[in-house]
C-alpha cells in the first residue's frame, strides 16, 4: 500500500485537489439557496476553505513542475503566494465554525478580528524567523502551514464539528429531517479533521517530530495525510 501512494504520489495529490475544488462549488451551489439557516448562510465560508485548498493541493503538483521552466525567483514568489494561500484557507475554515455556534455568532466582530491579527501575526512571526535561522523559502513556508494549522484548523474544525452537530436541531424544525445523517457524518469529519488536519502538521524547522507530522505518519502508518 505504501508503494502504491508512493508511485501515484502526483496523481492522488491532484485528484485530491479536483475533490475539494468539487466540493467548494457544490456549497457554493447551495448557497445561492436562500434559507434561514444559519448552515446555509455559513457555506460560503466552508467553500471558499475548500476552493483555496485546491489551488494550494495543486500548487503541491504543478510548482515543483515551473522550477524547469522557470527562474528561482518566480518558483520563490509561487512558493510564497501557495503559503499565504494555505494560511488563509484555513482562517476562512474558522470563520465558518464561528458563524455556526450561538455563542460566537454575537461575537463575530471582535473573534474575526482577532482571527485576522493572528493571520498577520504568523506570517510576519514565520518571516522573523526565517531571517535568524537562515532559512528558505520551503522552510518559511512549513512554518506558516504548521503554525497555521495548530492556531486555525484545530479551533475551526472543533467548532465546525459542535456547530454542524448542533444544527441538526435546526434542521428538523424547518422539516429537513433527511439531512440530519448527513450532518451528523460531517460533524464527525470535522472532529477527525482537527486531530488530523491541526496536529499532525508538515514537517517544519521547529515542529515536533514522530507521528505529529506528515512524513513520519506516512512513513509509520503507510497512509499519506
Amino acid at each position: 500500500m505504501e508503494t502504491f501512494f508512493e508511485q501515484n504520489d502526483i496523481l492522488l495529490v491532484f485528484v485530491h485537489g479536483v475533490v475539494l475544488f468539487a466540493l467548494g462549488f457544490a456549497l457554493w451551489l447551495q448557497r445561492l439557496r436562500a434559507t434561514r439557516l444559519a448552515l446555509t448562510s455559513s457555506l460560503i465560508w466552508l467553500a471558499s476553505f475548500a476552493f483555496i485548498s485546491a489551488l494550494v493541493v495543486w500548487g503541491y503538483v504543478f510548482i515543483p513542475i515551473q522550477t524547469t521552466y522557470l527562474a528561482p525567483e518566480v518558483t520563490e514568489a509561487l512558493v510564497v503566494i501557495r503559503a499565504v494561500m494555505q494560511t488563509v484557507a484555513v482562517v476562512f475554515l474558522l470563520q465558518f465554525g464561528l458563524r455556526l455556534v450561538p455563542w460566537t455568532r454575537r461575537h463575530l466582530v471582535p473573534l474575526t478580528a482577532v482571527s485576522l491579527v493572528a493571520w498577520g501575526g504568523i506570517l510576519v512571526l514565520a518571516t522573523l524567523l526565517a531571517g535568524e535561522e537562515g532559512w528558505g523559502v520551503l522552510e518559511w513556508e512549513a512554518t506558516t502551514a504548521a503554525l497555521s494549522r495548530y492556531i486555525f484548523v484545530i479551533p475551526g474544525a472543533l467548532l465546525s464539528a459542535y456547530g454542524v452537530w448542533a444544527q441538526r436541531e435546526e434542521l428538523t424544525r424547518e422539516g429537513m429531517t433527511g439531512i440530519r445523517p448527513y450532518a451528523a457524518v460531517a460533524s464527525w469529519a470535522f472532529l477527525a479533521y482537527a486531530v488530523v488536519g491541526g496536529f499532525i502538521v508538515e514537517p517544519a524547522p521547529w515542529a515536533p517530530g514522530g507521528i505529529a507530522n506528515e512524513v513520519a505518519w506516512f512513513d509509520a502508518t503507510g497512509f499519506p495525510l
